[in-house]
């Protein structure tokens, strides 16, 4: 498969970025998802210093995974 991207002018710039940046977003993404799955499945906490997750940070992280994947979802993407 053969995709060519045209930008007209200097002011495309940005877009163009986007455009090459696809990539970069979706492992970052997967990246953050990942680290917040950490905390849900292992109850490894989200900072550092503390060895445990909380029943509350558990659930927002669940919660927050949950908002990502609806995001995702609706704009027809996958990290996986």
């Amino acid at each position: 498969m053969k995709v060519i991207l045209e930008f007209d002018s200097m002011e495309d710039a940005e877009e163009a970025k986007d455009a090459l940046n696809g990539t970069k977003w979706r492992i970052a993404m997967w990246e953050l998802d990942n680290k917040l799955r950490e905390t849900t499945k292992y109850g490894a906490s989200i900072y550092s210093h503390i060895q445990e997750a909380t029943e509350e940070e558990i659930r927002v992280t669940e919660r927050i995974r949950e908002i990502i994947r609806d995001i995702l979802m609706e704009n027809e993407l996958k990290l996986d």
